[in-house]
């Protein structure tokens, strides 16, 4: 089975993101990782200050690039590359609420100012686009949890220890309404762990394949919560 992150945050796309893409890229190599999921930001934050000045085509220009110049360079060194997003529905709500978004046709991008739209309005352009939405952390402390009704999934794990994400409930949330469960790193710091991702088998070659193989709930996921404890013990005891 092909070990794949789902939840990966690449160089200076964000206020969180500071990692050197290198670095990132020789960590997963490293941990055996052969397949990367980008989850840079669409926010409202991200949108006016990380993609720069100029017109909206040119911040969503600007965002792709990102991602591709992320893929060009973990290519080199055997992983594959797919870009998603990490969308903040209703910028100006505090809570948090975040969608990983995958396979949504580009079009929509320059359409819309996604960060604008509500978790039902979202939902309803991933549907006619045949993508997937799931959310990201959703019992984190601070954080909405969406309507299930207007998702296809949840992240049952994440591993970002700077927060305390509650996974059990995020598990429980996933069985209690039929949602696919999904685990990833949310790697953002050069310290970060590894701690989560998904395993895959040779089917899934791009997104589309990936999507359609998460759809069937083929995948299994891994979750390292003796390292996201530990970590977290230490990171809230030195804070």
């Amino acid at each position: 089975m092909i070990k794949m992150e789902t939840h990966c945050h690449t160089y200076l796309t964000s206020s969180c993101a500071n990692t050197p893409n290198d670095i990132i890229i020789k960590k997963y190599v490293d941990a055996g990782y052969k397949i990367i999921v980008t989850a840079n930001h669409v926010s409202a934050n991200v949108y006016n200050y990380y993609l720069g000045e100029g017109t909206h085509k040119q911040k969503m220009d600007k965002f792709f690039k990102f991602n591709k110049e992320f893929g060009e360079l973990a290519k080199e060194s055997g992983i594959t590359v797919f870009s998603g997003a990490e969308i903040r529905v209703n910028s100006s709500n505090p809570s948090g609420t975040e969608y990983m978004v995958l396979n949504l046709d580009e079009k929509y991008y320059y359409d819309y100012k996604l960060f604008e739209l509500d978790q039902q309005r979202l939902f309803e352009l991933v549907e006619k686009s045949g993508a997937f939405m799931y959310q990201t952390h959703p019992f984190r402390n601070g954080v909405s949890v969406g309507d299930p009704a207007f998702m296809h999934g949840a992240e049952a794990f994440n591993g970002h220890y700077h927060h305390v994400n509650n996974n059990d409930k995020a598990t429980q949330f996933c069985l209690e309404n039929n949602l696919i469960g999904l685990a990833g790193s949310d790697y953002h710091h050069p310290d970060q762990p590894i701690t989560a991702g998904i395993t895959v088998d040779g089917s899934v070659t791009d997104m589309c394949s990936y999507v359609e193989f998460i759809k069937q709930n083929k995948h299994m996921l891994i979750q390292d919560e003796k390292t996201y404890f530990e970590h977290l013990k230490a990171y809230r005891e030195g804070r």
